[in-house]
């Protein structure tokens, strides 16, 4: 019989007896037999001693402070200037030699746990660092000379933690307990280094790309930026000869049309670069600034028109939006075109409660919207009507029975009268769902008319 291996070496932490007794599932199932002590007085000496021993092995874990952690008291002027060059969460060394985490505008305190990868966490803050400045320097400079001292610093920071340390993608297999179900053998699962915690820093992913590990033999070589160029530098575009090639320039430098910008790059001044731009662009009233016309022209369409009529009031320069916003504005829906269906998410619970209440005539409904599944339900109060019982709505369509309320209102419903079953050939007549368990389905009228 298979258990669990710390139970079975630590057989203290069973709360009783073990039997292999014939269970639900298999002849052999683990059970537990208690012993004289009451649970709640033998679960609480178990969970002493794991504790006592967690104390004396050094593996407790104290939860941090609520919030954001406190800023590092011994701060200087240099460890503050860590912020601007690092992202959030980034973890880094001071010049105490201590380290800290980019915490919002300030550096907070970091303890490394375990206190032994002080030194591995070490190394790849090295190591990240020197990736950042030879990617920074390739992004910036096409001069491959000017990135070889950056590249050979990389290489060297690599090769002393791979000697050290082993590859950045290593791991161990550790059995997890459980087997196979087909083949009985031992399943593990795969252990990677602390490192300190360096997982958390938001360049893990990016150091863990300098090798390409292969997992079937953990072994691991280096990527292609250490022995050659992986970002090319961006040209910066001095010009353009129209004015909708300087508006795609912009925005792809900035993210919005600036001005400034594209008529430095058309070689004219502001005035005639707008003149220029035309309705490439568009003054927006709300936004009070610049914005490209398929964004102006899109959204939510019906509120920036509005806008745009209320400052035509005080100034006839808007009309030109008023009359762009009028064209693309689109038409509203008629009630017939709108296909409301019970559970769709868009339909307020209130709205489909007063409809119930004002076809049904019962003021005593709810209506539940859960979130997940998107379906909604239409019950009595005391909840979902009982067989044989609840409203009844009747359908006068050939073929069409009576239904229970709260059946006709699932979503899945159809069109809220659904087609009964027709006796199978040989079989019995169907039974209606919104009936009784003993009540049988009427005949289809047309079935006389087929005979």
């Amino acid at each position: 019989m298979a258990i669990n291996e710390y139970l079975a070496h630590h057989r203290e932490r069973v709360l009783g007896e073990l039997r292999a007794t014939g269970g639900q599932y298999s002849s052999a199932d683990v059970t537990v037999r208690p012993d004289e002590r009451p649970l709640p007085v033998a679960l609480g000496e178990a969970l002493a001693g794991i504790v006592a021993e967690a104390h004396s092995a050094g593996l407790t874990w104290s939860p941090g402070a609520l919030g954001r952690p406190a800023p590092l008291s011994t701060a200087t002027a240099a460890d503050r200037q860590l912020v601007g060059a690092h992202p959030e969460g980034a973890i880094v060394v001071t010049q105490s030699a201590s380290f800290a985490r980019v915490a919002g505008a300030e550096v907070a305190r970091y303890e490394v746990k375990p206190r032994g990868d002080a030194a591995e966490l070490r190394a790849l803050i090295g190591l990240r660092d020197s990736l950042d400045q030879l990617l920074a320097l390739e992004a910036t400079s096409a001069d491959d000379e000017a990135c070889a001292p950056a590249r050979d610093s990389l290489n060297r920071r690599y090769d002393a933690y791979v000697d050290r340390y082993g590859a950045l993608n290593r791991f161990s297999l550790v059995r997890t307990g459980r087997r196979h179900p087909d083949t009985g053998e031992d399943l593990y699962r795969r252990a990677r280094p602390t490192m300190g915690g360096f997982r958390h820093d938001p360049a893990y992913r990016s150091v863990m790309a300098l090798e390409v590990f292969d997992a079937e033999t953990q072994r691991a070589t280096k990527a292609a930026i250490f022995h050659t160029r992986v970002v090319a530098p961006r040209q910066p575009r001095r010009g353009a000869e129209t004015a909708q090639d300087a508006l795609a320039i912009c925005l792809d430098e900035r993210g919005a049309p600036d001005l400034a910008t594209i008529a430095s790059l058309l070689g004219t001044d502001e005035n005639s670069a707008r003149l220029e731009l035309g309705e490439l662009v568009w003054d927006d009233p709300l936004a009070g600034a610049l914005v490209a016309a398929p964004i102006y022209l899109s959204g939510d369409v019906r509120a920036k028109l509005a806008a745009a009529e209320q400052a035509a009031v005080a100034d006839s320069r808007w009309r030109a939006n008023v009359d762009a916003l009028r064209a693309v504005v689109p038409v509203d829906l008629g009630p017939a075109e709108i296909d409301a269906r019970l559970g769709s998410t868009w339909i307020p619970a209130d709205d489909v409660a007063a409809f119930g209440r004002e076809v049904l005539g019962c003021r005593s409904i709810t209506v539940e919207h859960p979130r997940s599944p998107p379906r909604g339900r239409l019950g009595r109060r005391a909840g979902s009507a009982s067989r044989g019982g609840g409203h009844q709505l009747v359908g006068h369509q050939p073929g069409r029975h009576r239904r229970s309320a709260a059946v006709v209102a699932q979503p899945d419903a159809g069109d809220g009268l659904r087609q009964p079953r027709r006796r199978p050939p040989g079989g019995q007549p169907g039974r209606d769902p919104g009936r009784g368990a003993g009540h049988r389905q009427p005949p289809d009228p047309r079935e006389g008319r087929r005979r």
